[in-house]
């Protein structure tokens, strides 16, 4: 990792570095990375001339909404097993307190399976939910060697698994209902260049180097503007063999699912990019100018 001293044309590190931002906006991308994936969640820009002989680069600043869903499609469902058979449990996706997820949930339960009443409480001194019926039931999170971001297991404060069978059932832990505490912004063609390092585990598959370039803390409420700079900005990513990049793609992902973009739900993200090239190689046509404007593809 570059260690830089100062800003500017001389970084202290080198007199030959020159220093350049880059402002993104995923609402100023003209197409996503595929068919399936909105420009606003996962947008392509394309330099308008090819940048070369960069040293290094990172992000430096973030403006991310908390528009996305922490109960979304992909994680909105739970089983409930009773005396009358086994039910699928589906939440609507969105963003909840205590009090609407109760309400969402009761709803949902007594809509499956109407065969008992159900009441479900939660602790503001403990942070836990309850489960109360009057037959025994039993509640199922995906397997319990799941990592939890396929269903509502931590959300609830669940384990992933079945639970025991009985009237009245405790989560053994607090709520998650504001989801993961962070969010890693990624890119498919800059992020296996920086050296930003996660431990090889299930979620990761092999771990070490992959698309994350920078870990973002989710530290404000749902429908609020995540506003972060980074903490260290003396220090970058030594990627002296990206050679050019004439086009770059940034996406985000939510917690220990890396492989899984985030969906804003219509808003944008924006981020600014810090990026050093070697100006002992540099030439005019080799950057085209002053290297002010990018264009969105």
């Amino acid at each position: 990792m570059l260690n830089l001293i100062k800003m500017g044309d001389a970084f202290g590190l080198s007199p030959t570095l020159r220093y350049f931002e880059y402002e993104f906006d995923s609402q100023d991308a003209d197409q996503g990375a595929s068919s399936t994936e909105s420009k606003l969640d996962w947008p392509i820009f394309q330099m308008e001339r090819p940048l070369n002989n960069i040293a290094g680069l990172k992000i430096i600043e973030a403006q991310i909404p908390f528009s996305f869903y922490i109960i979304n499609s992909f994680n909105n469902t739970f089983v409930l097993t009773s005396i009358a058979g086994s039910f699928t449990i589906t939440i609507p996706p969105g963003n909840y307190d205590s009090s609407s997820l109760i309400a969402a949930t009761t709803l949902a339960i007594s809509t499956a399976d109407p065969s008992d009443s159900i009441v479900v409480t939660f602790s503001q001194i403990t942070g836990k939910f309850t489960f109360y019926r009057t037959v025994p039931f039993s509640l199922t999170f995906g397997t319990s060697t799941d990592n939890g971001d396929n269903n509502l297991a931590f959300i609830y404060g669940f384990n992933t698994g079945t639970t025991s069978s009985g009237i009245v059932l405790s989560a053994p832990n607090v709520a998650q209902i504001q989801g993961p505490l962070y969010l890693y912004i990624n890119s498919e063609k800059l992020g296996t260049l920086c050296q930003l390092y996660l431990p090889a585990s299930a979620e990761l598959s092999q771990g070490g180097l992959g698309p994350e370039m920078a870990k973002i803390p989710v530290n404000t409420t749902p429908f609020c503007i995540i506003n972060w700079q980074d903490p260290d900005p003396h220090k970058y990513f030594d990627v002296e063999s990206l050679f050019s990049i004439q086009s770059l793609d940034f996406f985000l992902t939510l917690g220990k699912n890396p492989r899984k973009p985030l969906r804003l739900n219509g808003l944008s993200f924006s981020l600014k990019l810090g990026i050093l090239v070697n100006s002992d190689q540099r030439t005019d046509s080799t950057v085209g100018g002053p290297l002010k404007r990018i264009r969105a593809v």
